[in-house]
C-alpha cells in the first residue's frame, strides 16, 4: 500500500504487493500487525531500501488519526442541521435561506449519525412551540429520518400545522410525523424509550377512530385504552381540528365512572357461581362494563346481576 508515494508494502503472508486503492485498508493492517509485533512476515521498501519500522508506525497513527478527526468533523457537521432546526424552533426564527438549503441538500449524511442521537434531537424539537414552523421548510431532512415518509407538500403542511397545535407533547407530534409512513417500521428503527413508543403506537393505531363528544362514547374508549390513552387521543384529535376543546370537559365526566373490570362491583367469582366457566366470565365483565360505562346499567352488583341474566 502506497503511503507517501515513494513506499510499498510486501507481506509473505499474501503473497502479493498491495495497490494504491486500498491504502487505509491496510495501512490499518500494518499498523495492527505492527503493534501486535507481527513483523517478521512484513518487508516495508522505498527508494532507497528497507525503512524503519517505527518511523513507518508513526505515519500510519499520524494518518488515521487525521481520518478520526476529519469523520468526526463530518458528523460534527450533520447533526448541525438537527440542532440548527432545534434552535430555531426554540427561539422562534426561520432558518436563513442559504442555511435552509444546506440542510436540505446534505440531509442524506445524517444516515452517518447514530439513531440515539437523532432521536434525542427529534424529542427535543418537537417539545418546543414552533416547531411546526420550522419543521415544515426542512421535508428533505425529514425524508431522510423516515425512508417511508411518503406526502405531497400540501400534506406535509398540514402535518406541520398539526404539530403547531400539539401543545409542545413531543408524543402528539411524533404521531403526526409518523402518519404517511409505514409507523411499524419506523418505530421499530427510532431509538426512543418504550412507553413513548406505545403511546405514539396507541394514537397512530386509532388515528381514524374519532370518539363522539359523548360522556358514553369517551367511556367506552376509556373502557378499552384506559383513563390515559384515552385522554392522550383527544388531545391528538382536537390537535387535528377533529374535535373541539369542550370535549375535554366531557372526557373528564366520563373518567368520573366506571372505566376499568377492577371498579366494577362484580367479580368473575360471582359469575362463577351462576354457571358462567372459563372465557364466558371475561366475555361477561367486558359486556358488564361496557353496559355501565354506556349507561345502560348501574355498577351495583345486583343490577349487574340481573343484567347479565336478562342477556
Amino acid at each position: 500500500a502506497t503511503l507517501t508515494g515513494e513506499l510499498s508494502l510486501v507481506c509473505d503472508r499474501c503473497a502479493k504487493s498491495f495497490s494504491k486503492t486500498k491504502t487505509v485498508e491496510y495501512e490499518t493492517l500494518l499498523a495492527e500487525k505492527l503493534e501486535n509485533g507481527e513483523s517478521d512476515d512484513i518487508i516495508l521498501l522505498d527508494k532507497d531500501g528497507q525503512l524503519e519500522l517505527d518511523e513507518l508506525l508513526e505515519k500510519v497513527r499520524t494518518r488515521q488519526a487525521a481520518l478520526r478527526e476529519r469523520t468526526a468533523k463530518s458528523l460534527r457537521q450533520s447533526l448541525r442541521i438537527l440542532r440548527g432546526i432545534r434552535f430555531a424552533s426554540a427561539e422562534g426564527f426561520t432558518l436563513e435561506q442559504q442555511t435552509l438549503a444546506a440542510a436540505n441538500a446534505l440531509a442524506a449524511s445524517l444516515n452517518c449519525i447514530a439513531r440515539e442521537r437523532i432521536a434525542a434531537e427529534l424529542k427535543k424539537t418537537l417539545s418546543l412551540p414552533n416547531a411546526g414552523s420550522v419543521i415544515q421548510q426542512t421535508l428533505p431532512v425529514f425524508k431522510t429520518i423516515f425512508p417511508s415518509l411518503s406526502c405531497s407538500r400540501q400534506q406535509w403542511a398540514l402535518i406541520c400545522s398539526y404539530i403547531k397545535a400539539s401543545n409542545c407533547r413531543p408524543e402528539i407530534a411524533f404521531a403526526h410525523l409518523l402518519t404517511y409512513t409505514d409507523f411499524e417500521k419506523e418505530l421499530a428503527q427510532l431509538k426512543i424509550e418504550n412507553i413513548l413508543k406505545n403511546k405514539i403506537r396507541i394514537l397512530l393505531e386509532n388515528k381514524n377512530s374519532v370518539p363522539e363528544n359523548k360522556k358514553a362514547s369517551l367511556a367506552c374508549l376509556m373502557c378499552r385504552l384506559g383513563r390515559e390513552y384515552t385522554f392522550l387521543l383527544v388531545e391528538f384529535f382536537i390537535s387535528r381540528g377533529e374535535l373541539d376543546s369542550s370535549v375535554r370537559k366531557t372526557a373528564a365526566l366520563a373518567a368520573e365512572g366506571c372505566c376499568s373490570l377492577q371498579e366494577l362491583d362484580l367479580r368473575g367469582d360471582d359469575l362463577k357461581a351462576i354457571g358462567y366457566k372459563g372465557r364466558e366470565i371475561k366475555a361477561a365483565l367486558l359486556t358488564l362494563l361496557t353496559a355501565v360505562a354506556e349507561e345502560k346499567c348501574e355498577n351495583k352488583k345486583e343490577k349487574l346481576l340481573r343484567y347479565i341474566n336478562q342477556k
